[in-house]
């Protein structure tokens, strides 16, 4: 789909008043009414307003003042109560001729919807939202997503992201919980004149110990050594992740 990869753990709003929607309501419809904005189904986007906090987050079009939200994808998974539905959005700002920005450091922002999904009820209850998250791509594109379980109580986003400009490439895998930066588990540079496209290694998850909450990470491909020649690499890394204290320790192979 595009390119960033972020472990996210995301977490889930308050609300003074319960907040619920039909089964059978779409889920773009779910966005315009908590973003309070309008959807269009011939673009498949959701026009809103930010107010001025939102705008320092976000930013906003140059013609209209509005965002624009898209799905990128909905996640279910299954939960001690039934399932949850995290939909995944992409927000993006547009230029004077209507379409995205598309400058190297402009991309979509990336919002968090929670919804639960119980099998007695016959309406999704909003659990959560984390409007703004992080800005997961550039030139306009979005990053990758993928979700990953620690537990039945510890879900995972995970963004992979990439780019490069004027000999400056750049790669990262990072982890977030609750919407919050946990650390980057791979992150690579490169200040060669040229950027070198044979330089690129992948990180994925090779096992999770949900008893013990721990995540091992294999990063495979190529990468520059301390003398900055191209060597290969397989190496693989495990990490705990403390869910009182939302830290991630690296531990020792």
């Amino acid at each position: 789909m595009k390119t960033t990869f972020l472990l996210l753990l995301f977490a889930t709003a308050s609300f003074s008043q319960t907040i619920t929607f039909p089964k059978d309501t779409p889920l773009h419809d779910v966005v315009a009414r908590l973003f309070d904005g309008t959807y269009n189904p011939e673009t498949g986007e959701v026009a809103w307003k930010p107010n001025t906090a939102e705008e320092f987050d976000f930013g906003a079009s140059y013609a209209d003042g509005l965002l624009y939200t898209v799905i990128d994808t909905a996640f279910t998974r299954n939960t001690l109560l039934g399932r949850e539905i995290i939909i995944a959005t992409g927000t993006y700002v547009k230029d004077w001729n209507g379409k995205p920005e598309s400058c190297y450091v402009c991309g979509p922002s990336l919002s968090l919807i929670t919804l639960e999904d119980a099998p007695e009820s016959d309406n999704y209850l909003v659990l959560g939202i984390k409007k703004f998250v992080v800005n997961y791509g550039i030139e306009g594109v979005a990053g990758c997503l993928s979700i990953i379980e620690v537990d039945n109580h510890t879900p995972i986003i995970a963004v992979d992201r990439r780019g490069g400009l004027h000999g400056y490439a750049w790669w990262d895998k990072s982890l977030f919980y609750d919407g919050n930066f946990l650390g980057a588990i791979n992150m690579h540079t490169d200040n060669e004149k040229v950027v070198r496209r044979d330089l690129y290694s992948n990180t994925t998850v090779m096992a999770v110990d949900a008893k013990k909450r721990t995540l091992t990470f294999r990063k495979t491909g190529t990468e520059l050594d301390e003398s900055s020649r191209v060597v290969k690499v397989d190496a693989t890394t495990t990490y705990s992740f403390d869910i009182d204290t939302h830290t991630l320790i690296k531990l020792c192979n």
